[in-house]
């Protein structure tokens, strides 16, 4: 299970990279499936790393946001 959670982290890491807008709701939505993976399987610093993501993605994307960066990577 984490091969498919970490592949599917590393998606979402690409498609910020080629500035895809949907790559912050991937990237997010990997954590929560993080922190559910960290609970069932007992290895509860998980959650930390989870949680210390999940603030780095909500803090780069509205700095992204603000910046006025359109999905293609082009300036407003």
């Amino acid at each position: 299970m984490s091969w498919i959670l970490t592949l599917y982290s590393l998606l979402g890491v690409w498609m910020v990279g080629r500035k895809w807008t949907a790559g912050w709701l991937v990237s997010l939505s990997c954590q929560v499936l993080w922190l559910v993976y960290a609970i069932e399987s007992s290895q509860y610093g998980f959650i930390f790393s989870a949680l210390v993501f999940s603030w780095i993605y909500v803090v780069n994307y509205r700095k992204w946001k603000n910046e006025g960066m359109h999905p293609r990577g082009e300036r407003v």
